[in-house]
């Protein structure tokens, strides 16, 4: 079976901010170098017949240390460089964010047979030499090529192989640009020819069978880049990341934490195509952030300090998208009425009563699933708070297991418990805005004595599911 791999070069001095002048001559920097000889050592994909090279520097220099590792292959200088569409006499001395405004004025126009000047090609040019490249690579005889080359190519030849695109179409054109705005390839991204165009931003390195990995393979990649990147195993770093968390609820605690564990400083990401919708573009050298994707497995998020553009009309507190979180120290009915509502379609039974004043609240297993009951005389958002601890008793497994609920973890220690019943209404009142007196509350139970721990995990998945249930979209699993 023939494969074909293509292979983003390595950071180039372009990639890294500097300026820089003619567009074939841009080198590598030293961490390009040195991630391009990590990425070779690390390839395990099938041994290539072919290593296809443009002829641009720093795709040289980035298939150095690939054709040094497999000296079987032969070795030949394409037509695979990258679009080059402003005049190189244009942007002499000048960095990628210089050029930023040449760029979006190039793109805007969405001429396919505009040509800029010397050194430059038209769109429809571009895209021939593409389409033609591809041709002439799976009529090779060789059943392993390997083509070192760049990311609008690669995008390129993703995007044309469906024939429905016709790249003398000024809207296909406009298409295309956005394609590459929600589709960036990384520095050594890879991609197979057989692949569909959204697998396309994966590292070098990965193998053939990776490429083609179900949905659960991705999840297992996520994990396991939690369990050796995560180490909230102290007060301090668990106050950090439920800070983080708590003041990112565009995306689900669980994705929250996946940004954390990459960017702990970051304000904001977002894929390309919402940042789009605030105005801002996402700069091509921008580094993509992964998370869980909701139609599953991976999506591709960035900061909003890689954008330019419009300021950012957003809020401190609530999310972006939705109107149901209401500003900060207050809850709308809306909101309660959505949890109730969610409760009574899984078979929680939710009581207000006329408890103790220093009772808020409590839970018991009986009926469908369980009973809450909420102190009657508290004020609309402290109830709001306790239901969110008494559903996180549920879904934590604290009550014992309910099918496509929650495993059961019942035999954990009361201060196990309320410690993650309290720590996931921390994170689900924090993200709709309201500030609870969590700390206090959880600080006493590692005062009484009882052997206290918890999971991460479990508190984030626990908030992501009563967060569903303010929203009405959560709905049990049927096995």
């Amino acid at each position: 079976m023939k494969t074909i791999r293509f292979l983003r070069h390595a950071e180039s001095a372009a990639n890294a901010g500097l300026p820089t002048t003619d567009p074939g001559e841009i080198p590598l920097t030293e961490n390009g170098k040195a991630a391009a000889a990590l990425a070779s050592a690390e390839y395990d994909g099938l041994e290539p017949d072919l290593i296809v090279v443009s002829p641009f520097l720093r795709a040289k220099q980035t298939s150095e240390p690939f054709i040094a590792r497999f000296p079987g292959a032969a070795v030949e200088t394409w037509p695979v460089e990258e679009f080059t569409y402003i005049s190189p006499a244009r942007c002499v001395g000048t960095t990628a964010a210089d050029r930023r405004p040449l760029v979006e004025a190039y793109w805007n126009m969405a001429s396919p047979m505009h040509s800029d000047g010397a050194g430059t090609e038209s769109f429809a040019g571009f895209t021939a030499r593409v389409l033609a490249a591809l041709e002439k690579l799976r009529a090779r005889p060789e059943e392993n090529i390997l083509v070192v080359c760049h990311g609008i190519f690669m995008n390129a030849a993703a995007f044309y192989q469906s024939p429905e695109e016709d790249p003398s179409d000024p809207d296909s054109m406009r298409r295309f640009y956005q394609y590459t705005l929600d589709h960036p390839v990384p520095n050594l991204g890879i991609w197979g020819d057989s692949n569909p165009p959204e697998r396309l931003a994966r590292p070098a390195g990965t193998s053939a069978e990776e490429q083609h990995s179900h949905h659960d393979d991705d999840r297992t990649s996520i994990d396991h880049l939690i369990r050796e990147s995560l180490a909230y195993n102290t007060g301090s770093k668990i106050k950090e990341l439920f800070e983080f968390i708590g003041r990112t609820p565009i995306h689900s605690p669980y994705n929250a934490m996946l940004l954390h564990i990459q960017n702990s400083k970051s304000k904001m990401m977002l894929s390309a195509k919402n940042w789009g919708r605030l105005g801002r573009t996402v700069r091509p050298d921008a580094r993509p952030y992964v998370i869980l994707a909701t139609m599953g497995p991976v999506a591709f998020v960035f900061d909003e300090a890689d954008t330019d553009g419009d300021p950012l009309p957003i809020p401190e507190q609530g999310n972006l998208f939705t109107d149901f979180f209401a500003v900060s120290g207050s809850l709308t009915p809306h909101v309660w009425k959505k949890l109730l509502m969610s409760c009574a379609k899984i078979g929680v039974e939710v009581e207000g009563e006329a408890l103790r004043p220093h009772r808020a609240g409590q839970i018991q297993a009986k009926g469908p699933l369980c009973r809450i009951k909420v102190n009657a005389a508290h004020p609309l958002e402290v109830k709001f708070v306790t239901m969110a601890h008494e559903l996180a008793h549920m879904f934590c497994g604290h009550l014992g297991e309910f099918k496509g609920i929650c495993p059961d973890r019942s035999t954990r220690n009361r201060a196990s418990d309320e410690i993650e019943a309290e720590a996931t209404a921390f994170l689900v009142a924090k993200r709709i805005g309201l500030e609870s007196h969590s700390q206090q509350y959880i600080s006493s139970f590692f005062k009484t004595g009882e052997k206290a721990s918890f999971s991460v995990d479990a508190i984030l998945v626990a908030a992501g599911k009563i967060e569903a249930m303010c929203n009405g979209t959560f709905r049990i699993r049927k096995r």
